[in-house]
């Protein structure tokens, strides 16, 4: 949280957000992935969101689509990442008795994280087109 309050107040989601703008109306399809990024690195969607969602919506602004669009999909992108965050991973294992074996449960929930967020980016870059 604290790199994110700085970041954001620094101008540096801005600044990120403007030359993410240059990917025109192709950005939509791309803006789970940020999310997705946001929460495998953070583990948690609050801190995601607190990171990437000032850029999200700068970013909307510039290629005049729905802010909260696509603040809706880094969101529902970072949720497909809570799947394979490593905090996550290493509770569910730790959860049921399975410690050690965090790498197994990864190598199967990858596939699932993926494949979401695929159908999430689709979704997304969609109903951008439609002026959602």
């Amino acid at each position: 949280m604290g790199f994110a309050n700085l970041s954001n107040f620094a101008g540096l989601s801005s600044t990120i957000g403007l030359a993410l703008s240059k990917t025109g109306d192709l950005f939509p399809l791309f803006s789970p992935i940020l999310g997705w990024l946001g929460v495998f690195i953070t583990g948690s969607v609050v801190s995601n969101n607190a990171l990437f969602g000032h850029l999200q919506v700068v970013t909307a602004e510039q290629i005049t689509a729905n802010p909260a669009l696509l603040l809706a999909a880094n969101t529902a992108g970072g949720v497909m990442a809570k799947l394979i965050s490593p905090q996550s991973i290493a509770i569910a294992t730790a959860a049921v008795k399975q410690t050690g074996k965090e790498s197994t449960l990864f190598q199967k929930t990858l596939y699932y994280s993926l494949g979401l967020l695929a159908v999430v980016c689709v979704c997304t870059f969609v109903l951008s087109l439609i002026g959602m």
